[in-house]
């Protein structure tokens, strides 16, 4: 048997340019709004100054000898879902792979020394420390 999901009256997911976009519903339930983050966000520079966003490649791309997620993505791109008062309630991370850099650290101590101590650490750091104090 096969399922189908029944539509929400609240929140419709659309699909533009390959993003996706929430969309509030009639009542204004959700109200969501998608906006670049910027490297002079306060994420970036609460507790840890990142003069960069860090771009953090998964490890067995590292391991090949690569410094990005991916061959056509040269940088990372942060994005964030605010709410009306222009709380982040999502930060998206895109083209980095700030997970492995938390998770596969103790895999590859040169994978360490140069994605997790120096990039994935202190972003997520950052990132938990910017939601608990907003």
């Amino acid at each position: 048997m096969r399922l189908k999901p029944a539509p929400s009256r609240y929140v419709r997911l659309n699909y533009l340019a390959s993003a996706q976009q929430f969309v509030s519903g009639d009542d204004g339930a959700f109200s969501f709004r998608r906006w670049k983050v910027d490297l002079d966000h306060e994420i970036f520079h609460c507790v840890y100054e990142l003069g960069e966003k860090p771009q953090v490649p998964a490890i067995n791309a590292f391991l090949s000898g690569q410094h990005t997620e991916r061959w056509d993505a040269p940088e990372a791109n942060y994005r964030a879902i605010y709410d009306d008062q222009g709380r982040p309630q999502v930060i998206i991370c895109h083209n980095t792979d700030l997970g492995d850099g938390w998770e596969r650290e103790g895999e590859n101590i040169e994978y360490f020394r140069q994605m997790s101590e120096p990039k994935a650490y202190p972003l997520g750091i950052n990132i938990l420390f910017y939601a608990m104090t907003h």
